[in-house]
Order: structure tokens, then sequence, then C-alpha cells
């Protein structure tokens, strides 16, 4: 997750956090495509509010307030948007 300042005139903010997650594929003949959505639509949209939640407080405590970051995200119409590309 990267957060960009809205405004040009606006000091840079370079900001990132790495956040992994595993997941265990049990099914032996589970086709490549529904792998694919698993990790580009299910795993982002469990893990996102998880996420999001740990980037707004760390701004917070940092004394940053109303930090406005999405709700949530639609993985799969990116996905979708991504496979139309």
């Amino acid at each position: 997750m990267n957060l960009a300042p809205i405004k040009n005139d606006f000091e840079k903010i370079e900001t990132k956090i790495v956040f992994a997650t595993i997941i265990e594929l049990t099914d032996d003949k589970i086709q490549k495509s529904e792998i694919e959505k698993i990790i580009l639509i299910k795993v982002p949209s469990q893990i996102y509010p998880e996420l999001r939640s740990i980037f707004v407080r760390l701004f917070e405590n940092s004394g940053f307030k109303d930090v406005k970051i999405n709700e949530s995200v639609d993985f799969e119409k990116l996905y979708n948007m991504r496979r139309i590309q």
C-alpha cells in the first residue's frame, strides 16, 4: 500500500507498508485462472481492512489526523480492468 499527496504543491509523502500473508491451496486440481482470482481478488479483499487500519493508525500515532484512505477497494473490478487492457 502506498500513499501519495492529493495536491501537487504538497511536500512529497513517500510511504509504503509491506504486508505478507500465507495462503494454503489444498485442491490439487485447481485451475490456474482460479488461483489467479484467489491471489488477486479474494486474498487482497480479506486483508485490506486490516492493512488499512494499520496504515491509518500509524499516521494518527505520528500526529497526522483525518487520514483519508478508501474504506474498501473493489479488487474484482481492478482485476477485470487489468484483463481488458
